[in-house]
């Protein structure tokens, strides 16, 4: 609780009012605005700052994914791939991305992402961050004989650029394997992940590909890259 007549030692609240209005009288608006200025600008330059955890990061907690999870997930999925596929100049529409995802949205592909999560393996898991209950980042992964893969992580785009990817990055490292590189595969207009993955410290690997299974209703295919990162270069 805040009283008017606390004062801390440094005078009344009329006192100091009235003092400061004679500072501002004697010295002038044109020295004392600036000030005013410049302190507002450093606050907002603070406290807006995305380094700075803001009050949605403080409940950020990263998990296995559960099947009573599914549903989110697959939001999160959908709402990150209409904000980051969509492009004339590979010929992906929104209408592809929604097309792609009539059947994964509906009740029974949402049943088979359950059923995904029940039977997850030592080898393979999908991990989800939370702000409070809900899901605003997935990240699968898996690894074999050979090498660790990042299949994927995604974040919703309100949540972009605070800290989510990274977050989750972190925890990942947790499941490799120490002796393997990671993979990751992405698509090559997309930007955004391929700065974030080379921030982690991936690197091209030059393999360039497609895939059939991402062929879309208007006849293009998702062109994709590969990007890997040496297991001396984590952990």
């Amino acid at each position: 609780m805040i009283s008017l007549n606390n004062n801390n030692g440094r005078g009344s609240i009329s006192t100091r009012i009235h003092q400061g209005s004679r500072y501002l009288h004697e010295v002038g608006p044109e020295k004392v605005l600036p000030l005013v200025i410049s302190l507002s600008e450093f606050y907002t330059n603070v406290y807006m700052n995305e380094s700075i955890p803001s009050k949605e990061n403080l409940s950020l907690r990263v998990c296995v994914g559960e099947e009573n999870d599914a549903e989110a997930i697959v939001d999160v999925l959908y709402k990150t791939w209409l904000a980051t596929y969509p492009n004339e100049d590979a010929g992906i529409t929104v209408d592809d991305v929604e097309d792609r995802f009539i059947e994964r949205r509906s009740e029974a592909g949402i049943e088979k992402t359950r059923k995904r999560l029940r039977e997850q393996s030592d080898d393979q898991k999908t991990f989800v961050v939370k702000d409070g209950e809900k899901v605003i980042g997935v990240s699968v992964v898996s690894k074999d004989e050979t090498r660790n893969r990042l299949i994927a992580i995604y974040v919703l785009p309100e949540y972009q650029g605070k800290g989510v990817g990274k977050m989750l990055w972190n925890e990942l490292q947790e499941f490799f394997d120490d002796d393997k590189d990671i993979f990751v595969e992405l698509v090559e207009y997309n930007t955004s992940a391929i700065a974030f993955y080379t921030g982690l410290g991936f690197q091209d690997t030059g393999r360039r590909f497609s895939d059939e299974s991402k062929r879309m209703k208007s006849g293009a295919v998702l062109q994709e890259m590969e990007m890997r990162i040496p297991r001396n270069k984590y952990h």
